[in-house]
C-alpha cells in the first residue's frame, strides 16, 4: 500500500536553478543548497517515514497565467529530491527508486506562491517469520 505525504515549500524554486539560467556557478550552488536544506528540515519536521520507492508530484502555486515550461520546473526540483534522500525519506534518487507524476500548476491570484511536493511512497513488506526461519 502506498502512503501519501505532503510537503509545502513556502516559495517557488529560484530562477537560478532553471536549465535555461545563465548564472555564476556559485549562485546556482547557493540556491540549490538552500532548497535542499529547506526540504530536509521540512521532511524531518513532517516525520515522513523512509520508503523503498516513491512517486513524486510537484504542484507550483503561481500568481498568474504566464506561460511556464513544466520540464524546466521539474529539472529545478533536483535539490528537493536530494533533500528527501538526505532526510532518509528515500534511499537514493535513481530511476529504480523515484518516478515522477506530471508537473501541475495552480493559479492563486491573491495567494502566496509555493511549491507543493506530494510523495506516494511504498515500503518493502517484512517477510513473514516462518519464511525467515527457512532461509
Amino acid at each position: 500500500m502506498k502512503k501519501h505525504n505532503v510537503l509545502v515549500i513556502p516559495y517557488l524554486p529560484p530562477s537560478e536553478l532553471s536549465p535555461n539560467a545563465r548564472v555564476f556557478w556559485f549562485k546556482k550552488y547557493q540556491a540549490a543548497q538552500k532548497l535542499k536544506e529547506d526540504t530536509f528540515y521540512l521532511a524531518k519536521q513532517a516525520a515522513i517515514p523512509q520508503f523503498n520507492t516513491a512517486t513524486i508530484q510537484f504542484t507550483f502555486v503561481v500568481p498568474n497565467h504566464r506561460r511556464r515550461d513544466p520540464d524546466n520546473y521539474l529539472a529545478m526540483m533536483k535539490p528537493v529530491v536530494d533533500g528527501l534522500v538526505l532526510a532518509d525519506v528515500l534511499p537514493d534518487d535513481n530511476f529504480s527508486v523515484v518516478s515522477y507524476a506530471p508537473v501541475l500548476f495552480q493559479i492563486e491570484r491573491k495567494g502566496n506562491s509555493r511549491t507543493i511536493v506530494e510523495i506516494w511512497g511504498k515500503r518493502e513488506r517484512d517477510k513473514p517469520a516462518a519464511q525467515d526461519a527457512n532461509e
